[in-house]
């Protein structure tokens, strides 16, 4: 006797059964049946066929009848006459028939089942899937970080940047910064703002235990870290009183640094040296505090009044120092466009009393990592690099799918031999979806993985230090790409 001829043996057995009962529940014993026929088989040969069908006979003599008692004699297909105190009324309308949505648990244990049967053609599927989706997660995180996300969590909508641009051309289009006396005369005259703030990169020494870092900061106006809702984890963050000249140098440091250089030890009131000048350390930022320009590890935070010569000589009086990026707050109900009309009247003003020969045109962008022509290359290379893994995953799935459909061909006799035990259409649609639902899902958690692999990889190559890849959750509306 072979295993084809106990399966149907088996399948004459399963006629013992109601129709009802063969179409839920007889998928599930069919594999059952089979698993332990072909096991047997293996074993012991006809003698072990011979057993499995004895008992599974005997099985069936017990449980059959029982089967036939409990079942629903109802027949939802008959007319029936209804009456009433009015006497007989209308005939009711037979109940459509419901699609059958029980054995979900089997569907998923026979779709596991045949998956660990072919582990080269899921491993294959899972792997494409996985590459596919996790090179789009990592491409549009890596566009997410440097276009979308804003420079602060607190109202982002609200924060800006103000660029000018001066002259025509290709030179003159390019962004200028401003200098420091512009940065106070757009911070006193304007009225579309809550905040205005000025920052600048520098490269500082620090001196502390008799050794000595080159670190990258940022010269900030006092308020630039609450503006962009900056927490610190210890200490404060910088004050007004703190960006006086004649106030006592201060300084905020990154969690990064705190950790790196001075062990994770309490470091809040200590002094150490930064560019020859001793700076009191009052705060350290939270891990997740990152600087405002793109391929710039900030580690340290220093008021503009305290900084030295790190803006310039003459930085305090000389217009031509043109060092500071501004970054603002709108007011509550004020727009891109309001700010940008006002700023513009405030820059021709200050150009007709200092600079006639300049006339500056201003932009009002989101505050976002990368602006200016450095966010138009950005964008026009990423999005055509996105565009090319999309097509990788277009690719993936279309593979996919003609495993998936080649896969189905190959078992045409186990999906007529289902048929023949009472499975609908329904069901072996529902089993096949549970595959490849699985496959789907099993892909995805292996995209998820390998796209924080390949995120922290990107995040380590030295350009791209403050991109913090991360999977954000936020609502899209106000944010520009």
């Amino acid at each position: 006797m072979t295993t084809h001829s106990a399966e149907t043996l088996f399948r004459w057995l399963m006629r013992a059964y109601p129709a009802r009962f063969r179409r839920t529940h007889g998928l599930a014993l069919f594999e059952l049946f089979r698993d332990e026929a072909r096991e047997a088989h293996r074993a012991r040969g006809t003698r072990g066929l011979l057993t499995v069908l004895a008992k599974t006979a005997a099985d069936t003599l017990q449980a059959a009848p029982g089967v036939w008692i409990r079942r629903d004699p109802s027949r939802p297909t008959q007319f029936t006459l209804s009456t009433g105190p009015a006497g007989p009324t209308r005939p009711t309308r037979p109940t459509r028939p419901s699609v059958d949505l029980s054995g979900w648990a089997d569907d998923v244990r026979i779709a596991v089942r045949h998956l660990r049967k072919s582990p080269g053609f899921a491993i294959v599927a899972i792997t494409m899937l996985a590459v596919g989706i996790g090179a789009n997660t990592t491409i549009f995180s890596l566009m997410n970080a440097v276009l979308l996300r804003p420079l602060t969590a607190h109202e982002p909508d609200r924060v800006v940047r103000i660029v000018a641009r001066v002259g025509t051309g290709a030179a003159g289009a390019a962004a200028r910064r401003f200098s420091f006396r512009d940065y106070t005369d757009y911070r006193e005259r304007t009225t579309t703002l809550d905040d205005l703030s000025g920052v600048n990169l520098a490269t500082l020494l620090l001196t502390a235990d008799n050794r000595t870092d080159q670190l990258i900061g940022e010269i900030a106006s006092a308020r630039y870290l609450s503006l962009r809702g900056i927490r610190v984890s210890q200490g404060r963050l910088l004050t007004d009183a703190d960006d006086r000249p004649a106030a006592p140098p201060v300084a905020v440091i990154s969690d990064a640094l705190w950790r790196r250089r001075f062990g994770a030890e309490p470091v809040v009131g200590r002094q150490v040296l930064m560019n020859r000048s001793t700076y009191t350390i009052v705060g350290v930022a939270d891990r997740s505090v990152i600087g405002s320009f793109i391929g710039a590890p900030v580690d340290v935070w220093l008021p503009i009044g305290s900084s030295g010569t790190a803006l310039g000589s003459r930085w305090d009086v000389d217009r031509s120092q043109r060092t500071l990026a501004l970054i603002g707050r709108l007011r509550p109900g004020v727009t891109r466009e309001q700010a940008q009309g006002e700023l513009q009247l405030v820059a021709n003003a200050i150009a007709r009393e200092f600079t006639p020969e300049l006339h500056p045109v201003i932009d009002v962008l989101p505050g976002t990592l990368a602006t200016g022509d450095q966010r138009r290359l950005a964008q026009m290379f990423l999005s055509l690099l996105l565009g090319l893994v999309a097509l990788v995953l277009v690719i993936a799935c279309a593979n996919v799918g003609n495993l998936l459909l080649a896969r189905v061909l190959g078992r045409r006799r186990e999906l007529a031999i289902r048929v023949a035990l009472g499975a609908t259409r329904w069901r072996l649609a529902r089993m096949l979806a549970i595959e490849g639902a699985l496959i789907a899902a099993a892909g995805g958690a292996g995209a998820l993985g390998l796209s924080f692999w390949t995120a922290r990889a990107l995040a380590n190559i030295s350009p791209l230090p403050t991109l913090t890849l991360r999977l954000d959750v936020r609502s899209a509306a106000g944010h520009e790409a």
